[in-house]
């Protein structure tokens, strides 16, 4: 049974931010390739079904490829994840963001990759769309004021996408972290993976609360349910492997909980050798 759910704590929608998703979203509207099929077979070295009978190590309610990316974006520890977490399956266009060069990666052919950059709210990232516009990838951090729980930004996430791909609003939550917040460094995050009518969606909100801020990191991914899978074996897992280097956490160093260099601070923006909760270095 479909069950309407609102995952969202505090309804605090961005306008600025809300403008900057969905034009990112929209961005590839009508952009077509003749005979390209960027998900479909020889895309990638092996297909999704070799992967049907993976399960989710925190998960029941998914299996395939949609199991072993929800572990890998939480940073559980798998031995069969597809090689295409570490290899890019596909010959394609290289994105490197204006401001913030650790958003570079290659991405697909039929698919387009969207600068979100917003300094008014420290925001970078980027989109990275399919051409029918019915698939997309997403990281992005920002900074807001308050304090804006990690639930309340995947509440606003899936209000965007409901609203950008014109959907009920209904969601059937498949798998969820719950909230968990390190009183020490003030870390808090949350993730969940729902189907929303015919698609699917995957969002991950990490939020670090100091000094009266909020700086947000998000990670989306969204396909029709029918094909991410697919998306997830060709181009969700090589995106994310680019950008998220296999590490024991599956954080990079100034988000993964752990003081890396010794110096008794852990992360960003407690670390002052961090520079964005991507950095992957906690020494400067």
């Amino acid at each position: 049974m479909r069950t309407p759910v609102r995952l969202i704590v505090v309804r605090r929608v961005l306008v600025s931010l809300a403008t900057l998703v969905v034009a990112g979203f929209g961005s590839a509207q009508g952009l077509t390739l003749p005979g390209q099929n960027p998900t479909g077979p020889g895309q990638g070295p092996t297909g999704p079904g070799q992967f049907d009978d993976a399960r989710s190590q925190t998960c029941s309610e998914v299996s395939g490829l949609r199991a072993l990316y929800w572990d890998f974006s939480n940073g559980a520890f798998r031995a069969d994840y597809p090689e295409t977490y570490r290899l890019v399956p596909y010959a394609g266009a290289l994105f490197g963001h204006p401001v913030q060069p650790l958003y570079t990666f290659a991405y697909p052919p039929g698919w387009t990759a969207v600068t979100l950059n917003d300094p008014s709210m420290q925001l970078m990232g980027a989109n990275v769309v399919r051409a029918d516009g019915q698939s997309v990838w997403r990281r992005l951090n920002l900074t807001m004021p308050g304090t804006v729980r990690a639930a309340s930004i995947v509440g606003t996430e899936l209000d965007l996408m409901a609203s950008t791909l014109g959907l009920s609003g209904s969601y059937q939550v498949r798998c969820t972290v719950p909230s968990y917040v390190d009183p020490t460094s003030g870390f808090e995050m949350t993730a969940v993976l729902v189907d929303a009518d015919t698609y699917t969606a995957s969002i991950h909100a990490q939020a670090f609360h100091s000094g009266g801020l909020t700086v947000a990191f998000i990670q989306m991914s969204v396909a029709p349910a029918s094909q991410y899978d697919e998306a997830a074996l060709n181009v969700f897992f090589p995106l994310s492997g680019q950008l998220l280097p296999p590490r024991s956490s599956g954080q990079p160093q100034c988000s993964d909980g752990q003081d890396n260099d010794g110096d008794g601070k852990i992360d960003y923006p407690n670390d002052p050798g961090c520079t964005s909760p991507e950095d992957t270095s906690e020494e400067g």
